[in-house]
This record gives structure tokens, C-alpha cells and sequence, in this order.
């Protein structure tokens, strides 16, 4: 059940789920959640793998000629284990051997070299910085953009059955879905968001709630994969009515 600090706030914890659930989309039981409540906080661990099974672990790559798919391992990266593990996967063709790839830290930008053969990315590789095919095949080639590893850009707090408002703003949202910046704290062990004034969002409970659905997306409206680990946010109560009420 979630946990109710005080009146006022209600937090609401993934781990407090209903069996049979995810971290990403769970069914809590709750109770005295009726009128317009502000997402006050949210607590995220910061475990999203960077490279993710069947969205951006693989990208081609021709060498001399031959082209291959390269597959990069699932897993949470920094700079250094990045440039290990792809060094790895570069050579893993039968046909491509003597590959290496390297990070400049001034530029930030990946490349990959071989001693003697012409190389190209084939079509686009962004998780590592190339937004387009190579134009002119070369020994080293190097990415277009600076290397971000970045698991998630912006975390999505969705809520089934209740209706939403941004302050300001024009509108009922019904099922409302909260936005969740993710900054510099992204390096940190938890992406911590503090609601403000200057971007309030309103969630309203026209009849009171005795449990919700609870989902956690990406940008891009994917469900958000934490491996296994569990997160939280917090709902304080504004008033007994609906948002436009003051």
C-alpha cells in the first residue's frame, strides 16, 4: 500500500506493488486520494542500461568492402568499458579482424581505426555519436557527435483513470503523464526531480481512489526498464476539487 506521510502528501512506491506487476507498470492500493494533487517528487535509480537489447545495440559497419552487422552487449557503460566492449564486438565477424575503437576525452567523440582497410559506418549509428553514413571511407573515422550516455532523456510518469491539468495551461489531460527532466544528476546514482512553481502539474481525482495503475516510459512513450530496481514518487494534496478551483 503506499505509504501517507502526513494529510497531505502520499507516496508512492513501486516496491509497494501488487503482485504479479512490474516496476514499470504496477497496480498500488491506496487510499484518501480524492480532489487536485501536484507531483511533488520523484526518486529514480539511475539503472536503465545505455545499450539496450533490439533498440540501438547493433549498427553496421563496412570494412574494405565487406559489410557486417556489428552487436554491441546490453549494459550500463561509461567511456572506458564502451570503447572495451565495442573493440570486442568490431572483431566479432569472422570476416573483420585488427579493429580497435577509442574515445578522445577533449572531443568526446568516438573512433574507430584499422591499419590498412577503408572504413565506413553503413546508414546511421546515434548511440555512439554517428548521425549519418560515412561520407568519405578512411583508416580512422570519427563520429559525427559527442558521445552522451545518457540512459534516459526524459522520465514519463503516467496515471491511469485520473485526469490532469498543467498549471497555466488550457484543458483537461485525462490519464495525465508527468514529465521528469533529467539533468546533470543523470551521473548520480538517482535522478532526484523536485516539482516547481514555474512547472506545475496538476492531477485530479474526481471520486476517491482505492488503487491506480502505474506506468514508467520514456520520451518516446517506451516502457522504462530499471532491471529489477524500484523507484518512487510523491503526490501532495492541493485541495478537494478539481484544478481550477482555488
Amino acid at each position: 500500500m503506499s505509504r501517507i506521510a502526513s494529510e497531505q502528501l502520499i507516496r508512492i512506491r513501486s516496491a509497494d506493488r501488487e503482485a504479479g506487476y512490474t516496476e514499470n507498470d504496477f497496480v498500488i492500493k491506496t487510499r484518501r486520494l480524492i480532489g487536485t494533487h501536484i507531483v511533488e517528487q520523484a526518486l529514480i535509480p539511475n539503472t536503465a542500461y545505455h545499450i539496450k537489447t533490439g533498440l540501438n545495440d547493433t549498427f553496421q559497419l563496412d570494412v574494405g568492402g565487406t559489410t557486417e552487422t556489428i552487436a554491441i552487449p546490453p549494459g550500463f557503460y561509461t567511456s572506458t568499458t564502451l570503447v572495451t566492449n565495442l573493440t570486442t564486438a568490431l572483431n566479432a565477424p569472422a570476416a573483420f579482424s585488427g579493429l580497435t575503437a577509442s574515445f578522445d576525452q577533449v572531443s568526446g567523440k568516438l573512433s574507430f581505426t584499422h591499419g590498412s582497410l577503408a572504413l565506413s559506418v553503413v546508414g546511421t549509428a546515434p548511440m555512439l555519436g554517428w548521425s549519418s553514413a560515412t561520407a568519405t571511407p578512411a583508416t580512422t573515422i570519427t563520429a559525427d557527435d559527442v558521445l552522451v550516455l545518457v540512459t534516459v532523456n526524459t522520465y514519463q510518469i503516467h496515471i491511469d483513470g485520473a485526469e490532469g491539468q498543467v498549471r497555466n495551461g488550457t484543458g483537461i489531460i485525462r490519464d495525465p503523464t508527468f514529465i521528469v527532466e533529467v539533468g546533470s544528476e543523470n551521473a548520480q546514482e538517482f535522478i532526484h526531480f523536485k516539482q516547481s512553481e514555474d512547472l506545475r502539474q496538476l492531477v485530479y481525482f474526481p471520486v476517491e481512489q482505492s488503487e491506480l495503475r502505474i506506468y514508467l516510459k520514456d520520451e518516446m512513450g517506451r516502457a522504462v526498464d530499471l532491471n529489477g530496481s524500484d523507484w518512487a514518487f510523491i503526490l501532495r494534496k492541493v485541495h478537494d476539487g478539481p484544478p481550477t478551483a482555488k
